[in-house]
């Protein structure tokens, strides 16, 4: 959900449907919204308005939709690092996407993809999901690794990546594999799992996630400097998986127990306070606090 510059809230709701919440009260399902591949993890997950939507009225969805060419499968390979607990008869080819529409009063006009996740994969979740706008105006997207593991590795795919575009969808001159053979330019970073939050923190001005991690992995992570995750979960703790969570651009700050928050935000206190998410966090870890980055800064705990 976010604001609207006159105090309404835009919502997402997961099968599809985005409402303005105006007055305690919610609207009806605003029209043009693309049609969303809703099944587990997948469905509407984010919205975002551009920073000069006073003028412009533009509104920003991510959001999960099937590829045009179906599979003829009947069951998704299973894979031994998922556990015992897979659906291997969603054979739906699909995958994120982001699109952008003008919001005038009770319908979204003018709706145009801007971005994709490539390549589109069978069943299973990890779609990541965030939409932040950076203070130079360039769009950050979390993109999930489709449960695929290796392709969060790759520089060949955007799974598993931190996405980094203008609002119109072009790429940056600056993103750090532009004109990188083998690579595609819009990678801001990789080595990702699941990022389900990401915020600017204001003091800094940096972009800050929170890495759904499995049992025990949750990590807060910060666009800071070039230590590998692996180095940085020998220092601090956290998942022990398959995967590189924090790659090129960012290390870990702190991993938080157990792994399965759904978000982040950027808060002005040392804690916030609530009821345990899952019922052992101590600190929520939706939530993170400036003066913690000042800590870890400061290379205290």
């Amino acid at each position: 959900m976010t604001f609207l510059p006159d105090g309404r809230l835009l919502v997402t709701e997961k099968p599809g449907r985005l409402r303005i919440y105006p007055d305690g009260k919610l609207s009806e399902p605003i029209g043009g919204v693309p049609k969303v591949a809703y099944r587990d993890q997948g469905g509407l997950l984010d919205v975002e308005i551009d920073p000069d939507f006073a003028r412009n009225s533009l509104v920003y969805l991510y959001f999960t939709e099937e590829a045009e060419k179906q599979p003829k499968v009947e069951s998704d390979t299973p894979d031994p690092r998922l556990g015992p607990y897979q659906n291997l008869k969603d054979v739906m080819l699909k995958g994120g996407a982001v699109a952008r529409g003008r919001l005038d009063g009770g319908e979204m006009r003018d709706v145009k993809v801007i971005w994709r996740q490539e390549p589109k994969t069978t069943g299973r979740n990890h779609f990541g999901g965030r939409l932040v706008f950076a203070p130079d105006g360039k769009l950050f997207i979390t993109s999930g690794d489709r449960q695929r593991f290796e392709p969060a590795q790759d520089p060949g795919a955007n799974l598993g990546k931190i996405v980094r575009i203008n609002p119109d969808g072009s790429i940056p001159d600056d993103n750090p594999f532009v004109n990188k053979k083998g690579a595609r330019p819009d990678i801001w970073s990789l080595g990702h799992r699941n990022p389900l939050g990401a915020a600017i923190n204001p003091a800094s001005k940096q972009l800050w996630l929170h890495e759904m991690g499995p049992w025990q992995g949750d990590e807060m992570v910060s666009k800071r400097d070039s230590r590998l995750a692996d180095d940085s979960r020998k220092k601090l703790g956290g998942a022990d998986d398959a995967f590189a969570f924090a790659g090129l651009h960012h290390a870990d700050l702190t991993a938080l127990s157990p792994g399965r928050a759904p978000g982040a935000s950027i808060c002005n206190g040392e804690r916030q306070g609530g009821g345990g998410y899952g019922g052992s966090h101590r600190v929520p870890a939706a939530f993170t606090s400036l003066r913690r980055e000042k800590r870890a800064a400061d290379g205290r705990q």
